[in-house]
């Protein structure tokens, strides 16, 4: 049975990885559902923080992955690109509803 927050055999937390999990989740969430319905999300300053909130969490666990050896960085790249991804769309979003007309 394994805990959250205990280390697994490579030394890295599972709590991390729970962690990029869910915040690659809700970045493709965004992402798909932008594709999909153009006006499905109302502009909010939380969706914002959010996609920069990611943004840092995963530039830290990239960071932090030079340090240690047993680290896959994949996971935090994924992350990477999909805030990167998100605050794209949020702004393609913003500029063609706000400034088109």
């Amino acid at each position: 049975m394994v805990k959250l927050g205990v280390k697994n055999r490579n030394g890295d937390v599972i709590l991390e990885r729970i962690l990029l999990f869910l915040l690659l989740l809700i970045n493709l969430f965004y992402v798909v559902s932008f594709l999909i319905s153009f006006e499905f999300f109302t502009f909010s300053i939380l969706w914002i923080v959010f996609f920069i909130v990611s943004l840092f969490i995963s530039i830290f666990y990239l960071l932090r992955s030079k340090r240690k050896s047993s680290y896959i960085a994949h996971f935090s790249i994924a992350v990477l690109v999909a805030s990167i991804s998100s605050l794209g769309a949020y702004g393609i979003q913003y500029y063609l509803s706000n400034f088109m007309g």
